[in-house]
Parts: C-alpha cells; structure tokens; sequence
C-alpha cells in the first residue's frame, strides 16, 4: 500500500526561489517596483529612435526595407501622462513603403519599468490605473501587448527566479553601485491563459532594489506553451525580444536610457 502510494503521488512542485536571499531579494525589488518612487513627479528627456522594417527573402537572408530614424522630446507625469513629440524626422526606403510613423501613431517608447505590467509598445504607462491595481492577468483587453511584470505583486503565480548573484560594481558620483543579476522563467502553469510573460535576466541595484537593466523575450503562453502573437497592428505575428537599460539619475531613480525592441 505504501509503495503504491508513492508511484501514485504527484511530485512536488520546483519552490519559485531557489534561495531565501533570493527571495528577500525580489521581494525588496516587488517592493520597491510597483510604483513609482514617491518624490518622482515627472522627468523629460530627448530621443534617438531608429525604427527598421526588415523582410526575408527566399534564401532565408533578412534585409531591410525601410529605415527610419527621429529625433523625440519626451516627458513622463506621474499622473501617467506620457508625451513623445519628433521634432525631427529622415528615412531611407528601398521602394513604395507606407512609414512606420503610422502604425506608431502614438509615443512608442516605454517610459518606466515601474508597475505590476510592462507595456511591449505605444508608450503606455502602467504605473497607474487599473493595470497597476489589478492583480487579474486577464484584468485588461489589452492583453496582448501588456506583460506581467516580474515583480509583480502575483509573481509567484506566475514566474521562478534563480540567481542573485553579484556581476558588477559601478561607481557613480554618488556611490558605488552593487549589481545583481536576477534570472526569471515563467512557470509551466499559469493562473490564466493566454498570458503575456518575461523570460530572461533583471539587473538589480541591490542597494535600491530598482531594475538597471532588463534584457530577454516577451511570450505569449497558451495552454500549448509558448506562441507567437500578434502584438501590433501588423499582418504579421511579433514575437518581443527586449534590451531595456536605465541610467542612475542623482543617485536616486533608475529612468530609461537606451531601449530595442524587436
């Protein structure tokens, strides 16, 4: 009776951390990530974006057809707002192309990666409104261009974390910043289906708990795992690979300094 009883037994789920300072760790980082640091009320800045439309030929080569670069100003409200305006704009085109401006009808940049979603694209500030309250992944019709983020306050649910390792000291002017580097897989079982995830690697300051650095894949999860999904108004399936980087500004807030999205 025993020996059938263990054949039968459903093995143990793998724990969401695999260490208990990993897991102070993220949950200083959840903390300190949900929403934006109190005495941040706005910032603005200038932009460089280069947006490319690339196809692939017969031989399996890719080339690109249009190329379009623009200069932006830029400012994030802590009320949410968030406003890109290109002040400057040149492209080269291989041929008749209709711009990527007119998809990207609204400010493409992702202002902050505060909140418990990450917007893939349009510029959408989830820090605030319903898409930080909500705890629901399917809480939103936007569902498809709207990630929970790794940090988020139903995290567990959702992905597992390994590392928490030390991979750089930066000196600033104000400190020395300790580095740490989180791993994040989502798990094999989701709360809700389909859902947008993180699959990749968070950098931390570990002083601050804040990101520095976010680089990976967004996926869309089906009950059939991982699918391509058509996250913008393009005939085409999109499938997000991310390199977010933040730059330390007076010592206290990690803002965007250089993001790709492709």
């Amino acid at each position: 009776m025993l020996l059938a009883v263990q054949l039968f037994a459903v093995p143990p789920q793998q724990p969401t951390y695999t260490t208990p300072a990993l897991r102070d760790l993220v949950d200083r980082a959840s903390e300190r990530n949900r929403v934006a640091p109190a005495d941040l009320d706005a910032y603005r800045a200038e932009v460089e974006s280069e947006i490319a439309v690339l196809t692939r030929r017969a031989n399996g080569d890719e080339t690109a057809v249009s190329i379009e670069q623009a200069h932006n100003e830029v400012r994030w409200q802590r009320s949410g707002e968030f406003a890109q305006h290109v002040t400057a704009y040149r492209a080269r085109l291989s041929g008749p192309s209709i711009s990527a401006l007119a998809v990207f009808n609204r400010a493409w940049a992702i202002p902050t990666l505060y909140g418990n979603r990450l917007s893939l694209f349009f510029g959408q500030d989830a820090t605030t409104g319903k898409l930080r309250e909500s705890g629901d992944p399917a809480s939103s019709s936007k569902q498809a261009t709207l990630a929970v983020h790794p940090f988020a306050a139903l995290r567990d649910r959702v992905y597992d974390f390994r590392g928490g390792d030390t991979v750089a000291v930066i000196q600033t002017g104000e400190r020395a910043v300790t580095v740490v580097r989180v791993l994040v897989e989502p798990k094999s079982e989701q709360p809700e289906w389909p859902v947008v995830v993180f699959r990749g690697e968070i950098n931390l300051d570990a002083e601050l708990g804040e990101i520095v650095r976010m680089r990976g894949q967004f996926v869309t999860l089906g009950h059939r795992g991982p699918q391509r999904q058509r996250a913008l108004v393009l005939p085409v399936s999109v499938k997000a690979y991310v390199d977010l980087e933040s730059v330390l500004v007076d010592g206290r807030y990690w803002l965007p300094r250089h993001q790709r999205i492709e």
